[in-house]
């Protein structure tokens, strides 16, 4: 379960380090940081100081980055931020990222689900949900947000917490071990209903077949076929984000075995030249050896707007989608609101563009 497992790592790293006061620490940071060198799915980042007087006055297009990489499953990663965007369509807005820097000569390709955050003052986070898929020829990319939060809200912030998340869901090596070959393994991709007896596993399971790349890592997830998801706001939250800058999104919980999540734009594009609100389906747990998964979704803003998507073909490189859902948060009079979202999956296809049988996803 990823999202328990994050929840679990976060409470151990720094749900007993940091108290109510946030930045105010009850720990020194020294100790801190000794406590978090035992957890390195949880990176961590603190700005503050004389380096956050350089981050508030950064200039567009300039990289500031984490004081040190780290490694997993022998590949190095570092995060960067650019705090006034990357580029022109982000200027004035924080860009956070995460790169790969490293990736050995053995690897073909691995998957990660990635969760980036950042704290600008307590109970005040922003934060990013994805799955990515590299590969050896990404070495030096990058996956991330491009613009959260607005850099000219942050003139009196007195620190910055930054922290990075990941869970390998599976490593693709070129060639095998003698060990490896002993033991070959593969993953059986399904999707069904989200019933105990029809889940979509992507267990490990031992082959005697050749296969053309040794995996030596996967993580067992589940996609549930079809899943329903009300994502709630109360008075307190409805107003809070009816103050958010346009462009910026706010995410759910993740649903559905923990693969999807909702991500809700209350406050239209940065230009507004579309004065709507916008939400969209992600789907963050992607299977090995799939190449594409075809879904049909209903998305539903309270009770009176609502908008189908049909036949939306989520990729590695494409993995959410969504529509324009009436007027911005900060004109509506409601107190409250509900997002909802129905989704199925229709269509499975592998690496070889083959389709697979619906009678086999539960295998």
């Amino acid at each position: 379960d990823m999202s328990t497992k994050q929840r679990r790592v976060e409470l151990i790293t720094y749900g007993y380090t940091r108290n109510v006061q946030g930045f105010s620490r009850a720990l020194p940071i020294v100790l801190i940081n000794l406590i978090r060198m035992f957890y390195d799915e949880v990176v961590h980042w603190n700005v503050e100081g004389q380096k956050l007087k350089q981050f508030l006055n950064a200039k567009h297009r300039e990289c500031v980055m984490a004081p040190r990489s780290f490694t997993a499953h022998d590949i190095k990663f570092r995060m960067s931020v650019f705090p006034d965007g990357h580029i022109e369509s982000a200027e004035g807005y924080v860009g956070y990222f995460l790169s790969v820097l490293f990736i050995p000569s053995s690897i073909q390709c691995f998957s990660i689900y990635l969760v980036l955050e950042c704290e600008v003052e307590p109970g005040h986070t922003y934060n990013f949900k994805d799955v990515v898929r590299w590969t050896r020829n990404d070495m030096n990319s990058s996956d991330g947000w491009y613009s959260q939060p607005k850099l000219s809200d942050l003139a009196q912030v007195k620190a910055m917490h930054f922290s990075c998340f990941i869970d390998f869901l599976y490593v693709c090596y070129e060639t095998e071990t003698p060990a490896a070959a002993e033991t070959r393994t593969t993953t059986t991709t399904t999707a069904s209903s989200s019933s105990p007896n029809n889940t979509a596993n992507c267990s490990v399971q031992q082959q005697q077949q050749q296969q053309p790349l040794r995996i030596d890592y996967i993580k067992e997830f589940y996609i549930a076929k079809e899943c329903q998801y009300v994502w709630r706001f109360d008075e307190e939250y409805t107003e809070r984000i009816k103050q958010i800058r346009p462009k910026i999104a706010i995410t759910s919980e993740n649903f559905g075995h923990n693969a999807w999540c909702l991500e809700f734009i209350p406050n239209g594009d940065r230009f507004l030249i579309v004065k709507q609100c916008a939400m969209f389906i992600k789907l963050v747990a992607f299977p090995v050896h799939i190449k594409e998964i075809e879904i049909v979704c209903t998305l539903r803003r309270n009770t009176d707007i609502e908008k189908k998507l049909e036949h939306i073909k989520l990729t590695h490189a494409q993995n959410n989608s969504g529509h324009w859902m009436g007027e911005v948060l900060s004109a509506s009079t409601k107190k409250k609101m509900e997002l909802s979202v129905e989704v199925q999956i229709i269509n499975v296809v592998d690496d070889n563009d083959n389709s697979v049988d619906a009678s086999l996803w539960s295998k």
